[in-house]
């Protein structure tokens, strides 16, 4: 019975212990709500997580429970000492009533026998019988009925367990090619080589993801007919997000949590909690991977889904619509989703260690009363600030870019912006964004608007907008992005005290689970839209709008952020931060016979070339261009794939074998036979024709043809569709191409 108690009190060290964390990360996140990206705030309840799990955790004096001074382990509250021998002499006497001498056992005459021995003996008999237990009966009867509800909960998970295989038997395997083939695109997606079995039944009416060790999708039946492609396409995005992201495994460790932390409410609150944080996550991955553009219709099929089957779902499947309850947070999410929040930033992972050094850690047994505080250090990021300096030459030239220094911006921009020459304190520039539209004259651009974000524990955006006439029309157009999401706002002009004592119009939007707050003003015909969520102050507001600037060198050096590098590629000094992870120097053409034009390069893996021949070799690097001529969905559309990688013995392997290997979907090899060929006086192998993937291609997937050669210590490949291009003339090209001089491509 005390080793029970023991454990008990040792769930309950960790319970207590796990409910403060949980309140704190509760806290955290509340402050925070709208500045934190979905995936940040499921690792942050991951660390509730984690202090359930883990009873022992190293002692620091900056754990929060030193600097509550609650520090000292429960079972030293309830648990008594063990008597020793002595102790026990003195309960007997004063319990039972023997023939005994007042004094202590040990200090009786030696030759006393009679009395002594009698009182031994009796004592002896009397301890056998009634041990006294170490720990109060109270603790003894809580540890059973928590023993009982943990063998319960056990068995009530092995039982769904059981269940699960159960119906997985009586579900149908999908094996229509059209829903194969919507499948083998997402796989392609997160670069998964062997699609996950699909099955279809009336199990539940909720598609999901299930399997420790044979993961497998379900879906319900009808729902390949009521949903068109794209839909599910982010159905099966979805549920290899949470595949990917080890979501199936972090639940069954949940499940088993909640096992051991029944009796907690606070505990099934974190774990819900968790795995609403979990589903948003999924969303924001999925959407990193598909892009902004997709985020809309990426909202509709959860709109839909939720319209047709959100009922009767299971609470242990990982499911891709949820509860409806959770339908507003995520569709707010989806709508304000920005490309990149999905990585972890530098201060972003700072931020989490600090938080796990504070509640990761047990009570030091000396607390330091004034510990010294930690100085932030600011340093001016030189790189950056040469960078945007640099006179760089414009390769690719969208009407949107995005840029990490507010240099560049403006040199781009014909709208006489100002920045804040103020910024709160732990406030630094995330990035600018420039929107242009085309005017009647070729070449000539106009700026429409101007962004800049700031990072402050989340963001603050500050938006620059030409033409503004009022700001009532500029307030509206904030309303207009929440739509019907905001249930109160209040207005309010305030004069801000300052150099120029401008009026600004402030309000207050109140979300469902919100508030953003907006201050809006309009200078020199410039109208202004500053926003946050309550972590800027009225005086760090006011502060920043009076301190409205126009920029200047001493600014160009401070609103650079080098840590971005989450940005397409405009000009050369976006290509030479590119190119820092290949080992060689690429050819890059801007162009192709044919009218072939290209978007820009990107930088990819090895099996994007041909199939890895070991884990090492996955991580090879390739230098990936395509090109296209004509509108896409027209007959006239064409494409042609461009890749370089480092040789290190592809082509002479290559040559030898007389076969090339590719990867296909399911991560088997196949092999495309390669005939050498003289092209401008140049050995160039020919492949075979074949298709993307192998023997598992569909008969409609175009028939492919590559060219391989070999100069210097680099390897090129060109793939073209057999949709009439002229491939020799397209390859005489590559061949002929130089590679980038970046000296010489700045000129």
């Amino acid at each position: 019975m005390d080793i029970l108690s023991r454990a008990f009190l040792l769930f309950v060290d960790a319970t207590f212990a796990s409910s403060a964390v949980a309140l704190v990360v509760m806290v955290v996140l509340k402050l925070f709500r709208h500045r934190l990206t979905p995936r940040i705030r499921h690792i942050i309840w991951l660390i509730v997580l984690v202090r359930m799990l883990v009873p022992v955790l190293p002692a620091s004096p900056i754990s929060m429970f030193s600097l509550l001074d609650i520090g000292t382990r429960l079972e030293q509250s309830f648990s008594a000492q063990k008597p020793e021998p002595q102790a026990a002499t003195t309960d007997l006497q004063q319990t039972i009533p023997l023939p005994i001498p007042p004094t202590p056992i040990e200090k009786l005459p030696a030759d006393n026998k009679g009395p002594s021995e009698e009182r031994t003996s009796d004592e002896n008999r009397i301890g056998h019988l009634q041990t006294p237990s170490t720990y109060p009966a109270a603790v003894q009867i809580a540890s059973v009925v928590w023993l009982t509800g943990v063998i319960g909960f056990m068995l009530y998970l092995s039982t769904f367990l059981v269940r699960m295989q159960l119906k997985r038997k009586e579900l149908r395997l999908v094996t229509e090619p059209h829903i194969l083939s919507i499948m083998i695109k997402s796989c392609r997606l997160y670069g998964l080589q062997k699609p996950i079995p699909v099955y279809t039944g009336n199990f539940v009416s909720s598609p999901f993801v299930s399997g420790l060790f044979r993961p497998y999708i379900y879906l319900p039946e009808g729902i390949c007919k009521d949903f068109g492609d794209d839909q599910l396409f982010h159905i099966f995005s979805h549920e290899l997000a949470h595949y990917k992201r080890k979501d199936i495994v972090l639940n069954a460790i949940s499940s088993f949590t909640l096992a051991i932390h029944w009796m907690n409410p606070l505990a099934w609150l974190s774990i819900r909690q968790m795995k609403a944080e979990q589903e948003l996550a999924c969303d924001a991955y999925v959407l990193e991977l598909l892009g902004e553009a997709e985020a809309v219709p990426y909202g509709m099929t959860v709109i839909e889904g939720v319209k047709r089957y959100s009922s009767n779902r299971q609470p242990h499947l990982l499911s891709f619509y949820g509860a409806k309850t959770e339908l507003e947070r995520r569709i707010h999410m989806i709508k304000s989703f920005k490309q990149g929040s999905y990585k972890l930033s530098v201060a972003a992972i700072a931020c989490v260690a600090v938080l796990g050094a504070f509640t990761l850690t047990n009570a030091s047994s000396t607390v330091i009363a004034n510990s010294p505080k930690t100085e932030a250090v600011t340093s001016e990021a030189k790189d950056g600030g040469v960078q945007a300096n640099k006179q760089e030459k414009v390769l690719f030239d969208p009407l949107d870019r995005t840029f990490n220094n507010l240099e560049k911006a403006v040199r781009l921009s014909d709208l006489p912006f100002k920045v804040p020459a103020v910024l709160p304190e732990n406030t630094q520039m995330d990035r600018v964004s420039v929107s242009r539209e085309k005017l009647d004259q070729p070449g000539v651009f106009k700026t429409t608007s101007v962004s800049i974000s700031f990072e402050r524990n989340g963001l603050v955006s500050l938006y620059a907008r030409a033409g503004a006439n009022d700001v009532e029309s500029l307030l509206q157009e904030v309303k207009s992005w929440f739509e019907d999401h905001y249930t109160d706002i209040k207005e309010e002009k305030v004069l801000l005290k300052g150099r120029e004592g401008r009026e600004v119009l402030k309000a207050t939007l109140t979300l469902q689970d919100s508030q953003e707050v907006v201050y809006v003003w309009i200078d020199q015909g410039i109208g202004y839209q500053l926003l946050h969520s309550g972590n800027l102050t009225e005086q760090e507001s006011a502060a920043l709008i009076n301190s409205m600037k126009a920029p200047d060198q001493e600014l160009f050096s401070r609103y650079v952020n080098p840590d971005l590098t989450d940005l397409p590629v405009y000009d050369t000094g976006d290509l030479e931060r590119l190119l820092k992870p290949l080992d060689f120097t690429p050819k890059l053409p801007l162009q192709l016979p044919g009218s072939f034009t290209t978007n820009g390069p990107d930088l990819t893996t090895k099996i994007n070339f041909s199939l890895p021949e070991n884990e090492e070799d996955k991580k090879s690097k390739v230098f990936f261009m395509f090109f296209t001529s004509g509108e896409r969905h027209s007959k006239e559309w064409k494409r042609v794939n461009f890749t370089q990688i480092k040789d290190n013995g592809i082509y002479d392997k290559v040559k030898k074998e007389g076969q090339i290997a590719y990867g296909q979907i399911d991560g088997q090899p196949f092999f495309v036979k390669v005939t050498p060929v003289s092209i401008n006086g140049r050995e160039v192998l020919k492949t075979n024709t074949y298709k993307i993937d192998g023997t598992l291609s569909p008969p409609t997937d175009p028939n492919l043809t590559s060219y391989l050669w070999k100069e210097g210590d680099v390897c090129y490949q060109a793939m073209f569709r057999d949709d009439g291009t002229d491939q020799l003339e397209v390859v005489r090209y590559l061949l002929n191409e130089k590679p980038v001089d970046l000296n010489k491509l700045r000129q």
